[in-house]
C-alpha cells in the first residue's frame, strides 16, 4: 500500500468504504485499463440519480464521494479521481480535484495520468442479426498507451427506445466488427454510421431505458453505462 504524501488523516472508515477501497486496489493492481475504468464507472452508476428509488433515503452523493477521495491520499483514490474527472462531464469540486491531483505523486500508470488524451478510434457501427430483434451499436476509443476499448450497446430493434444490454471490450472496434463478420457471415447485417447520428441513437436509447418504470438490469448494464457515455461523447466530438 502506498504511503501517504502528507499528514492528512486517511479516511476509510467503514466496511462499505473498505470494500470500495479493496475493489479499487484490485482494479489498479491488475494493470488493465478496462478493469479500472469499469470499476470506477460502476461506482458512478451506483450513485447515479437515474437509478434512485424515491421511496428510500438518499445515500452518498457524487460530491460526497469526490470529497472522500480528495481527503484520502492513496494511490487507489488518486486513480479513481483521475478516472472520475474523465467519465463525469461535470464533476463536483473539479477545481479542488485538480489541485489535489497536482500535489499527489503516487505511482500510477502513465496512461491514467494522460487519460484526457483518449480519443475516438475507428468507425461507429451497427450490427443486426438477420431476423433478430436487437441492434448492436459499436464504437471505440484509443487510450494514451495505445491500447483500445470498444463499447457494444444492444438496442431494441423495433423502436430503438431503450438499451437491452451493454458491454465494454478490450479490443479495437474495427477488430470486433471484423471478427463478427468472419464468424457470422451472412447471418448479420453490418453498417457503418456517421458518428453524430450513431451517438444520437445510443443517447436516446440510454435516456429512454433509464426512464422506464422497470429499467433493464443485466450483469453488465447499467454498470458500464458511465464508460459507454464517455465513449459516446468522445465519438460525437471526434470531428468537431
Amino acid at each position: 500500500m502506498e504511503s501517504p504524501q502528507d499528514d492528512r488523516p486517511h479516511r476509510i472508515p467503514d466496511a462499505e468504504g473498505q470494500e470500495l477501497f479493496r475493489a479499487l486496489q484490485r482494479a489498479l493492481a491488475s494493470g488493465r485499463p478496462l478493469d479500472l475504468l469499469v470499476s470506477v464507472g460502476s461506482l458512478l452508476d451506483s450513485i447515479d440519480e437515474r437509478n434512485a428509488d424515491p421511496a428510500r433515503a438518499l445515500g452518498p452523493s457524487l460530491a460526497d464521494l469526490v470529497l472522500s477521495f480528495v481527503d484520502t491520499p492513496y494511490a487507489e483514490t488518486t486513480a479513481a479521481l483521475l478516472v472520475l474527472r474523465e467519465l463525469h462531464p461535470v464533476l463536483p469540486h473539479a477545481d479542488r480535484v485538480a489541485a489535489e491531483l497536482g500535489r499527489r505523486d503516487d505511482a500510477v500508470p502513465g496512461w491514467l495520468r494522460e487519460l484526457g488524451r483518449a480519443r475516438a478510434a475507428g468507425s461507429t457501427w451497427t450490427i443486426t442479426e438477420v431476423g433478430g430483434d436487437a441492434v448492436d451499436h459499436l464504437a471505440g476509443v484509443r487510450l494514451p498507451d495505445g491500447s483500445s476499448l470498444t463499447t457494444a450497446v444492444i438496442l431494441d430493434r423495433a423502436t430503438g427506445g431503450h438499451v437491452l444490454d451493454g458491454v465494454v471490450l478490450p479490443l479495437a472496434v474495427d477488430d470486433v466488427v471484423g471478427q463478427a463478420r468472419s464468424q457470422a457471415g451472412d447471418a448479420i447485417d453490418v453498417a457503418r454510421l456517421d458518428a453524430d447520428p450513431w451517438a444520437a441513437s445510443v443517447t436516446r436509447a440510454i435516456d429512454g431505458g433509464a426512464a422506464q418504470d422497470t429499467p433493464v438490469v443485466t450483469a453488465t448494464w447499467p454498470l458500464c453505462r458511465p464508460v459507454v457515455e464517455w465513449v459516446v461523447r468522445l465519438n460525437a466530438t471526434h470531428d468537431a
